[in-house]
């Protein structure tokens, strides 16, 4: 039983040393993933800083928004001279 792990071992220390030039050399990509991770950073920095509205955007679409409500405010409210010419036309008669 000894001699069989004896001989398992030195097969393994075998091989050991025909793949430690493999496991040592280095890949032949790694620099250039290397440099396109930092160019994905650098793009995905800048598009978070498009994509985040300014303060004069956000300014801006709040008095957009203001704005809106003036407009909605306007509209919604009848004016005091149409009612009354209404009332005159149909005095007396139900609507």
């Amino acid at each position: 039983m000894i001699a069989q792990y004896k001989t398992r071992i030195e097969s393994m220390e075998r091989d050991l040393k025909q793949l430690m030039p493999t496991i040592n050399k280095e890949w032949k990509k790694e620099t250039e993933l290397r440099d396109l991770k930092s160019e994905l950073a650098a793009l995905d920095r800048k598009i978070t800083l498009d994509l985040a509205p300014s303060k004069s955007d956000k300014q801006d679409a709040k008095e957009a928004q203001d704005g809106d409500k003036k407009v909605v405010m306007a509209v919604s409210e009848p004016a005091p001279e149409r009612n009354t010419e209404v009332q005159k036309h149909f005095n007396g008669h139900k609507l």
